[in-house]
């Protein structure tokens, strides 16, 4: 993957390497510099953007359910100082190997709202959560009470990040914005299967940005949701990827009892973004807000196992095709 695909992600998402690491290693000499330049120069421009509401007051995460957060990744001086103060030394240490001050405010950010947020599930305080990383590099929560079990995601792109939280499956969310790939070709005969390629030589040239993100998005999501590796992996996982279909995980090396197994789902979290979320589960409701910022926004920094399921916003998912 070339350094223009997969600018500013994300170390922390599930693996090891990312695509972004694993791609332009073997496909420009060049990527990392770029890369990092290239993730200095975009960012989602407010909250304004964002597609989903702000979550009602008072919840309740369910066994039956996900609950998926978006929040943006550009916070005032103040704010970013406090989430600095959550982070563990291992986080700071990471956090200082940042070239651009933006890359390094915006791993903070992020890894200040995940402890935030499973902070408010744990009832712990923030700086209180502590992780430990599967083999590959995906997190899980370390030192957990009984009943307490919790499996997240996140991913960011661009400037927004996606955060998925259930109680009782295994989960990946991946999220990128769309925009025009000069190495579309390329990257889609190197990483998508032969069943993938053909359906993007049929999409008229101005769909076929919207369809790679789709269809990247969706392998991915499964591929955090297991912890496997990229790179070996992409083509073996084959997914729906046409604007008008339904999010259907096809076939995992050809099987296609096993793909049945999960539901994948779109996410639209912004204009200009498109996102998945993968579980290996059915009939699980998920939800879908903006996290609170406390800036004009209700703060929840303390409640969010209290939300009220009565009022809340239900995404329904489309139905497999």
């Amino acid at each position: 993957m070339t350094s223009s695909i997969m600018a500013e992600k994300k170390q922390e998402v599930g693996r090891s390497t990312g695509p972004e690491q694993t791609a332009s290693t073997a496909t420009e000499p060049g990527a990392a510099r770029q890369t990092a330049v290239a993730s200095n120069q975009e960012s989602l421009s407010g909250g304004a953007e964002f597609q989903w509401p702000l979550p009602p007051s008072h919840a309740q995460l369910g066994g039956h359910q996900i609950h998926v957060w978006c929040a943006g990744l550009e916070a005032p001086a103040s704010r970013l100082a406090a989430f600095a103060r959550t982070l563990s030394e291992h986080e700071r240490n990471r956090a200082e190997r940042f070239q651009f001050d933006r890359d390094r405010d915006r791993f903070i950010i992020r890894r200040g709202l995940l402890r935030q947020i499973l902070g408010c599930y744990l009832n712990t305080d923030p700086a209180q959560v502590s992780f430990s990383y599967e083999s590959r590099g995906k997190p899980v929560l370390a030192g957990i009470r009984d009943g307490q079990t919790l499996h997240f995601n996140l991913s960011h792109s661009h400037g927004l990040a996606l955060f998925a939280v259930a109680r009782q499956s295994a989960l990946g969310i991946d999220v990128e914005r769309i925009r025009p790939i000069p190495e579309i070709d390329q990257i889609a005969a190197r990483f998508f299967s032969p069943y993938e390629n053909a359906l993007l030589d049929d999409l008229p040239k101005d769909q076929l940005p919207e369809a790679f993100f789709h269809c990247w998005t969706r392998k991915e999501a499964y591929l955090k949701a297991t912890g496997e590796g990229i790179a070996d992996s992409l083509p073996e996982v084959e997914v729906s990827l046409s604007p008008w279909r339904a999010a259907q995980l096809v076939s995992i090396a050809g099987d296609l009892q096993a793909a049945a197994l999960w539901t994948l789902h779109a996410l639209a979290p912004a204009p200009g973004f498109v996102g998945a979320l993968a579980v290996k589960a059915k009939n699980l409701e998920a939800l879908c807000w903006r996290w609170p910022t406390g800036e004009g926004d209700s703060d929840i920094a303390h409640g969010a196992e209290g939300l009220d399921r009565r009022t809340v916003t239900v995404v329904p998912w489309p139905a497999s095709l």
